[in-house]
């Protein structure tokens, strides 16, 4: 169990190098964990997808994003990357294995950067986009419950959220008040975290404070390169309808059997 001790003494640890050449550095972290999310994108076959997020976390800032998104993301970036993904893709569907490299979402998401705001960065189609929003905090009530998660014991807390009841499970044996997407706020970090309908999930299944690198922005674009500046509401509208229209077109195409129906709502629901 990593203690209050241990997370202070890699406050002032020197950091990792990060092994991306596009990405530019915020601050050491001094915690990597690393979380299941569950999506359910049928409702009414009850149709669940899964994917690894990492979480890293400073004092001041955090990263979240896929696993399988930050690989493919970091191997393109490097020369001859692309052609080396198409030859992975092509192998791992011969091979049955395409989950292991697509992930739930293309974004990327930083919590206090700049401080007292969130960044998205994120891909509708092949278009860089990126939205600077507050960073609301969450209003938690705290419950009595308490559950063993990793070996740490964890209190519940309630909040209504963007438009959904969130629960979550939080310890303040490891002090830092983060978690994995937007969620913040409690006095320890989310080990798990649900809607109450429990469409969205994320399960932490690891945590280390061993050598966790540093929390960084990845850049698509490299050096100069811009990003499409959108809002949120606007993001969310329009993530929505490209969806639609990946679905229509793959039926046109005689792909309909590999692309899931729409039938459920996003993350945030007050767009």
């Amino acid at each position: 169990m990593i203690s209050i001790i241990t997370i202070c003494l890699f406050l002032f640890n020197e950091s990792t190098t990060f092994p991306v050449s596009q990405s530019t550095t915020i601050e050491p972290a001094v915690i990597e964990c690393r979380y299941l999310e569950n999506v359910m994108v049928d409702t009414l076959s009850k149709r669940i997808v899964g994917d690894t997020l990492i979480l890293k976390a400073g004092r001041m800032s955090s990263a979240f994003y896929s696993k399988d998104l930050f690989f493919r993301d970091s191997l393109t970036a490097q020369p001859g990357g692309k052609e080396e993904l198409r030859r992975l893709m092509l192998q791992y569907a011969r091979e049955g294995r395409m989950s292991e490299l697509t992930s739930n979402t293309s974004e990327y998401i930083y919590q206090n950067w700049p401080e007292g705001s969130i960044t998205t960065r994120a891909k509708l189609e092949d278009l860089p986009v990126e939205f600077t929003e507050e960073r609301e905090l969450p209003e938690w009530t705290l419950m009595d419950s308490s559950k063993i998660i990793l070996g740490y014991e964890c209190q519940m807390a309630e909040t209504d959220f963007r438009g959904r009841r969130w629960i979550a499970w939080y310890s303040t044996a490891v002090p830092i008040s983060i978690g994995p997407w937007k969620l913040w706020g409690l006095p320890g970090l989310i080990f798990e975290a649900y809607d109450s309908k429990k469409e969205y999930s994320y399960s932490m299944t690891s945590i280390s404070a061993e050598f966790p690198g540093e929390v960084v922005v990845f850049d698509w674009l490299g050096k100069g390169g811009k990003y499409t500046a959108i809002t949120r509401k606007k993001y969310l509208r329009a993530y929505l309808g490209m969806e639609s229209i990946n679905a229509e077109m793959a039926k046109e195409s005689g792909l309909g059997d590999f692309v899931t129906e729409r039938n459920y709502d996003l993350r945030e629901r007050d767009y």
